[in-house]
């Protein structure tokens, strides 16, 4: 175990620890914290991949916890046009179990984005971007389930755009895969990728339990999110379940993405259990949660409750990504989609913050808060009634 530490005053991570691999083959994984610990982050992958993943995690969270400047305070009809407000209007309803009036006259926060289509500027509520309890704290009653889904963090603002989008993709399709229990496909769960590192992975949980690997994109979309679930009968193992998922272009790369994913919470869990933490020690209620789901049964639920929009089953892996254009698949439900953007400089470097959001699309991932259920993706009661009420296992 590495650790390496930062001045005070740095906007750096205070600690970073690599761990030691298990293997020669096996990725390597990486934690960085603040200085209060709050903003914990971690990646896995090769070496190098592995530490900028989890810097570049903490300094998205860091700035989404701590770093969201709210502006003035407009109501939702004066700081965007009509059918965006609308569509707000609906979705804060659903949020906030308030009237529609309550919603449509109350003053927001601010905070600047653009629309991913036109590229038009406009505000949006700073209460969706700032997970802190102090920017809009006003405003908490509307909207008070938050998380980091369809944020990126970049040096560049085309490649936070690309990211923020990718995983708000990711993020959507495993919603409307745990409320509706439909997967496109199953990738077969004795797949070689060829890639070093991940079959090394996929050899070791195979020996101790069972992978199922599902595509699960949202129907008719381009690329592919892959969700890789593990679970174990055995006694002896401390993790009995683990998951991962990642969305890309091609199924090759959003496969080995999932995979490394899946890895990277066992070992947190690993790590957690064996240091002898509680559940006190976490304050992210998302990593609480997944941490009481560490049971076979969680697996089985899962698996046993999935069902295949096609029968196909996919043994080999695509190399060429898909030509669909994700925005075009996107403007088709909805034009009321934005991005939320800020920059800084760090060192020698400009890096851009970014997040992209929808009222017309699921706005957190808790099922058990106060979410948008009725979107334009779904509408309560079409789909497993009890998972409508129920947290995602999942970190």
């Amino acid at each position: 175990m590495i650790n390496v530490y930062s001045n005070l005053m740095s906007s750096w991570p205070a600690t970073m620890v690599m761990s030691p691999k298990l293997n020669r083959n096996m990725p390597t994984f990486s934690q960085v914290w603040d200085y209060e610990r709050i903003t914990p982050a971690s990646a896995a992958g090769e070496t190098l991949k592995s530490i900028q993943g989890a810097i570049g995690e903490y300094f998205e969270r860091r700035h989404f916890f701590n770093e969201i400047v709210a502006g003035g305070e407009k109501t939702l009809y004066e700081m965007m046009p009509p059918p965006a407000a609308e569509a707000f209007t609906e979705a804060f309803v659903q949020t906030a179990s308030l009237t529609e009036d309550a919603v449509r006259t109350h003053s927001f926060k601010t905070t600047r984005a653009f629309n991913l289509f036109s590229l038009e500027k406009q505000e949006i509520p700073a209460v969706i971007i700032a997970l802190d309890n102090i920017t809009a704290a006003d405003d908490l009653i509307f909207y008070p389930d938050r998380d980091t889904c369809g944020c990126s963090f970049h040096g560049n603002l085309n490649d936070a755009i690309e990211g923020a989008l990718y995983e708000f993709m990711e993020r959507q399709s495993l919603l409307l895969y745990w409320l509706q229990g439909k997967a496109n496909t199953e990738i077969s769960g004795k797949i070689i990728t060829g890639i070093n590192y991940v079959d090394e992975i996929l050899l070791a949980l195979r020996s101790e339990g069972e992978i199922r690997i599902f595509d699960i994109t949202l129907p008719g979309a381009p690329g592919h999110a892959v969700l890789t679930l593990y679970g174990t009968k055995n006694k002896d193992s401390q993790i009995k379940y683990s998951t991962g998922l990642s969305y890309a272009g091609s199924l090759e790369k959003a496969l080995r993405k999932s995979v490394t994913e899946l890895w990277q919470s066992y070992i947190c869990m690993h790590n957690f259990i064996i240091g002898g933490y509680t559940d006190d020690d976490i304050i992210d209620s998302y990593q609480r949660h997944f941490m009481s789901c560490n049971k076979y049964e969680s697996f089985t639920d899962l698996c046993e409750n999935t069902t295949l929009r096609s029968q196909d089953v996919m043994l080999t892996l695509e190399k060429k990504p898909s030509e669909n254009n994700i925005l075009s698949y996107l403007e088709k439900i909805s034009n009321n989609i934005f991005v939320y953007y800020a920059r800084e400089r760090v060192s020698d470097c400009l890096v851009w913050y970014t997040k992209i959001l929808s009222p017309d699309f699921f706005l957190h991932m808790n099922g058990s808060g106060a979410i948008n259920l009725n979107n334009k993706l779904y509408r309560a009661g079409n789909g497993i009634k009890k998972r409508e009420s129920k947290m995602i296992p999942f970190p």
